[in-house]
Formats: C-alpha cells, structure tokens, sequence
C-alpha cells in the first residue's frame, strides 16, 4: 500500500513566513544564501560528445536559476520540490511548487515515488508526480522522513524568546518612564460615591483606571502638594505615592536581546561574528569565523550540484541523447571560498599564458566564474 508522507511541521508555513521578517533572521537568512546563488557550476565530461556537453551547458544555464529559489525553501523550511516537462519545442522546464501542498509518496517497498500536490482550496484534489516528474530536495533529512529541518525551525524557540524579551523591555520602558503612581490600601471594605461598602481591591482598580486615563506623562512640579490633594480624595486605608526605578535594568534587556540575534544567526549557521557587530577579538578571528560559515556553505553548495545533476541533468540527457551521453556529463561544484577562487584565477592565468593542455581551461573558467571569449574557448580543445 502506497505511503504518503506529509512534511512534520511545529507551527505553521504561515508563522514561519513571519519569522523570516524579523530584521535579524532576515539578515542572516540573505547572507547565507547569496555565496550559494554566487556560486559556480562547471559541466565536465573528458569522453562527452560536443553535443552532450553543448546541451549540458544549456541545461545549467537556463535552469541553474532554479536551483537559487531552492536556497530560500531549503533554509526556510527544510525542504523544495518542482515539477519538471518538457515544452512543446522540447526545452526543458522547471515549475517550483509551494511546499504548502507538497507530500512525499512511498511506493510498497518504502522508495520515493514522486510527489502529491493539493489544491490548497481543496484537499481532495490531488496530482500526484512520477519521480521522472519532478524534483525533491530535502535538506539534512533523516532515513526515509525526506523532509528536512529548516533554519527558520532551528530558530523558532528564540525568536520566541525575542519576541518576548522584547516585549518585556517596552513595558518596563513604559512603567519607569521618569516616576508612576502607586495605590496600596488595606484589606476590607470601604464606601464608594454611593455609600455602598464595596471591596477596596475593587475601588482600588477604579482609582488606578482614573489615574491611568488622565495620563500619567504628565506630573506636576509640586509632588507633595499634588499627593497632598489627590489622598484627600481617596477614602481612608488607601495611600497615594510617587515610586522611581533608580536602577539601571534598561541595559540587561539589551544584552539579553544581542545574545538572542547571536543565536538566531547561528541557527542559521553563521557564526555570529561573522556578521554582526564585534566587541572583543581580532579582525583575525572574525575573519576565521567568516571562513567557518563558508565550509558549511560549501556543503549544501555540493548537495544541490549533486541533486541537480542527479534529478535533473542527467535524465535529461538520457532522454535527449541516450544514457551514454548522460554517463559521460558530470557536473562540478565550483569553490565558495574567496581563498579558493583567487588560487584558481591565479592557476588559470598562468596555464593559459604557458601551458593549457595540461588542464580543462573551459571548466576551469567556469568554476571561478570568468567570461570565456572564442580564443580561450579554442584553447581549452587543445
């Protein structure tokens, strides 16, 4: 009996959606994502036809763009799918699918057999993906759950703590503004305007409302002779005061708020001084740390290079050319690292001047990114 796995979310797409505003996560959302849409692929094949590789070519070129919108869905929510056909005039095409309405089908023996997607109008309408009809991208998931875990998960329980932290520091900014107001009053009861004994708590909460609606901004310069005219009007058991918060409780919101960002943008591994503003350490370190966020980055870069080729290139190829020709294709990550990038031009420059033959000048050029003018192009068959 066919199995359909549904993603196993702690909120909802919508909360996550929201979570990715917060200025914070936002930042370090974009930042590790752009190195991976900046990025290199090269497409290499020693034994390929010139038709096979011209068509590979044309394959990452049109349709690498795809694979950056899979970025966003991989660190937001764990996981991406698309659908895949071909267009009339035989020229491939890639349709994102919003992770809302995916689920993943198992046939009997627990392999993946494609996707089913829902009407989010209507759950009982469904189309359900053959794996040659689709892609699917989970991000670190586990066995057969397929479905990975998103950053925006991983930094859920502090956003929370954020939010709350937040909050928290704009009621105390509002409380101890300067001075407020405080009204004790003993135990029992007490006449109202009416003459009625009612409960003091009750009259106590009338007089705070009273207190509170005339605008507690605005305090005269004369306190005692103000309290003075105010108690007069309050019956007996109920005494009127002026309270201030001397102490300085303003800064440990704010430090308590820095190490909440700090850990939002690890959650998206990052560490934190990689990007956010430093108070101790060297230039040094926090270029270590930079370096840190790149070798992660690395391997999610390696993980969508492998799938692409996997999903998409090579059945391509099969399809179009046969499976000799999508045998012979391979698709090469190209380095993230600015470190990496420089070495390789550096390389590159002095084989082109000197000896090409002894390297793939046009996957080369590819990988770090250099336009390719017709003379190199020839250099690179040599």
């Amino acid at each position: 009996m066919p199995k359909e796995i549904k993603p196993s979310l702690s909120v909802s797409f919508a909360y996550y959606r929201k979570e990715r505003s917060h200025p914070t996560i936002a930042l370090a959302r974009e930042l590790s994502i752009a190195p991976l849409i900046r990025a290199s692929w090269s497409v290499e094949g020693p034994e390929a036809s010139d038709e096979a590789i011209r068509l590979a070519q044309e394959i990452v070129r049109l349709r690498r763009a795809y694979m950056n919108h899979a970025c966003y869905c991989l660190y937001d929510f764990g996981f991406a799918s698309f659908e895949q056909y071909l267009s009339e005039d035989e020229t491939l095409q890639l349709k994102p699918l919003l992770c809302d309405n995916i689920s993943v089908l198992l046939d009997n023996d627990g392999t993946f057999d494609g996707v089913v997607v829902r009407d989010p109008l209507n759950s009982l309408n469904a189309v359900h993906l053959l794996p040659d009809q689709c892609v699917f991208l989970g991000l670190g998931a586990e066995a057969q759950t397929y479905f990975g875990t998103g950053h925006l998960e991983k930094a859920r329980e502090t956003y929370v703590d954020w939010k709350e932290a937040n909050a928290s520091a704009r009621r105390y900014d509002r409380k101890v503004a300067g001075s407020f107001l405080q009204l004790t009053y003993a135990i029992g009861e007490s006449p109202d305007e009416n003459g009625v004994m009612v409960d003091r708590a009750i009259l106590a909460k009338k007089y705070v409302e009273q207190f509170e609606s005339s605008g507690t901004a605005i305090t005269p310069v004369d306190r005692e002779a103000f309290l003075n005219k105010a108690q007069a009007q309050l019956p007996p058991d109920f005494k009127l005061e002026f309270l201030s918060d001397s102490t300085p409780r303003q800064g440990s919101f704010i430090e308590r708020q820095k190490y909440l960002d700090s850990l939002m943008v690890r959650a998206f591994m990052l560490p934190e001084r990689a990007i956010l503003e430093g108070q101790f350490g060297t230039k040094a370190e926090a270029e270590a740390h930079s370096n840190l966020a790149l070798v992660a980055m690395e391997s999610v870069h390696e993980f969508l290079t492998e799938e692409f080729e996997r999903q998409v290139l090579k059945p391509h190829l099969a399809l179009m050319l046969g499976d000799e020709a999508a045998d012979s294709v391979s698709l090469t990550a190209g380095s993230i690292s600015n470190e990496n990038l420089l070495w390789k031009r550096s390389l590159l420059e002095k084989l082109i001047a000197s000896k090409p033959e002894l390297i793939d000048v046009d996957a080369l050029m590819d990988e770090v990114g250099l336009p390719k003018a017709e003379a190199v192009a020839e250099l690179s068959s040599v």
